[in-house]
């Protein structure tokens, strides 16, 4: 193989090695924690290839849990089960959420669009309900709860258990998705605040 070509193939693994680097340093590591179940704590390594498993202090859930670890470092920074809110020792920072042991998406975490430091909890109730509570948290140094809590109200009994996060394409904003008995409803989390359900046909019976 000529020189150049030699030069070529070791300019290319520079590049090669250095995107993989930038990758890694790049890697938004807030759910590198997860919580879940009787007491189990999953916890993922840099590189996001692999875990360790531990025994959580409290967390006992049959289903749906969320959590939130530091973007940067992914160190465990909260994670609920949809009632109660816990540091990562374990210590209870709020409670009074309407989860449900029994509730497949009990709780999910989203970020405060312009807001670096806060999220917001979300959680409802178990089979069928008629809203959604969300919570916001300043997670910038130890976890505390900011504000009261805000409902998402539904059309009566229309609430059914899922619960999923959307990043919006503007890289910022995020719709909040819950499924429902014969709708999906469509919920704008912006910068200005968590906004009114969209009630769009889905197409099932649930």
């Amino acid at each position: 193989m000529s020189g150049r070509t030699w030069t070529l193939v070791a300019a290319a693994c520079a590049v090669l090695v250095c995107m993989a680097g930038d990758a890694h340093a790049q890697r938004w590591r807030a759910g590198d924690t997860w919580t879940f179940g009787n007491r189990c704590r999953m916890t993922w390594d840099a590189p996001g290839t692999s875990f360790t498993l531990a025994q959580d202090p409290v967390i006992s859930t049959g289903e749906g849990s969320a959590s939130w670890s530091d973007p940067s470092t992914g160190a465990l920074v909260l994670y609920t089960d949809g009632i109660s809110v816990w540091n990562a020792s374990g210590t209870s920072i709020f409670s009074g959420l309407p989860g449900n042991p029994s509730s497949m998406h009990s709780a999910v975490v989203a970020p405060v669009p312009g807001t670096p430091g806060e999220i917001y909890v979300f959680a409802h109730d178990a089979t069928v309900s008629s809203s959604v509570a969300y919570q916001r948290f300043s997670v910038s140094g130890a976890p505390a709860a900011v504000g009261s809590t805000g409902t998402i109200s539904l059309p009566a009994s229309e609430g059914r258990e899922g619960l999923l996060l959307i990043p919006h394409a503007n890289g910022t904003d995020a719709w909040l998705l819950v499924s429902g008995a014969t709708s999906l409803f469509v919920v704008p989390v912006t910068a200005a605040g968590v906004g009114a359900p969209q009630q769009l046909a889905s197409g099932l019976t649930v």
